[in-house]
């Protein structure tokens, strides 16, 4: 019952900030929540169910230009792309809304099994998360810049002839789109490019963001990632 009562609270409360629940993950686990900033970034909010304290949860901010989770490393992205929660939660503000066993921990967990933690761990989502936008406001015009991250634009150069193909299908056979049409489709055309996200795992992964993207990225967003691609010649 503690977990379902989490994920209640979270659907909801967080659609106060306009977080969704994404429709398709890696794994049915996973509980990540995202949105689109005015950038057309894409922010996301994953829960992650702790291994050393009973019954408590927290969360981690990452930031990008798809539904990715997360994909963070030193020559990929940043790693300020991905940050915990509690990085960004001053002592007076963790007085108010964490128990006090996490007061001087840089790691914050709260009780999953109880509502107002759970509200506790929200209202420090809605402190927080400009926080975390605010740090990483460099990582957009970094991503327009021929030069950097190369290996991130060919994963975004990947996804947006995926997403392409797909709407061409679309416009053809409305509501085509499935799991197995999805797969196939991604497969073929990062076997084309050669990519090194032709295997399973891979597949897999760039199948479920573009699956994402394609249902939720407003215009914005799939103007931005077309403009990061673009920065790629195959």
């Amino acid at each position: 019952m503690s977990i379902n009562l989490l994920k209640i609270i979270l659907e909801e409360e967080l659609a106060k900030l306009d977080y969704k629940l994404l429709p398709k993950k890696q794994r049915i686990s996973d509980m990540i929540y995202s949105k689109e900033l005015d950038n057309g970034m894409i922010l996301s909010l994953g829960i992650t169910k702790s291994k050393i304290y009973n019954h408590r949860f927290t969360g981690s901010y990452y930031l990008a230009a798809s539904y990715t989770w997360s994909m963070a490393s030193p020559i990929f992205l940043p790693e300020n792309v991905y940050e915990r929660i509690g990085n960004y939660i001053t002592l007076s503000e963790r007085k108010n809304l964490v128990d006090k066993l996490f007061w001087n921990l840089t790691d914050v967990w709260w009780l999953y099994n109880d509502s107002k933690k759970i509200l506790n761990f929200v209202e420090a989502v809605r402190i927080t998360q400009r926080k975390f936008i605010s740090q990483g406001q460099n990582i957009l015009p970094n991503l327009l810049n021929p030069n950097k991250y190369l290996d991130y634009k060919n994963y975004i150069s990947a996804l947006n002839e995926i997403l392409k193909n797909i709407d061409i299908l679309n416009n053809d056979v409305p509501n085509f789109l499935n799991d197995e049409s999805l797969y196939e489709i991604t497969k073929k055309i990062l076997a084309k490019r050669n990519d090194i996200r032709n295997n399973k795992n891979g597949i897999s992964l760039m199948s479920v963001d573009a699956y994402n993207c394609f249902y939720l990225s407003s215009k914005k967003n799939r103007d931005l990632i077309a403009s990061i691609a673009n920065q790629i010649t195959l």
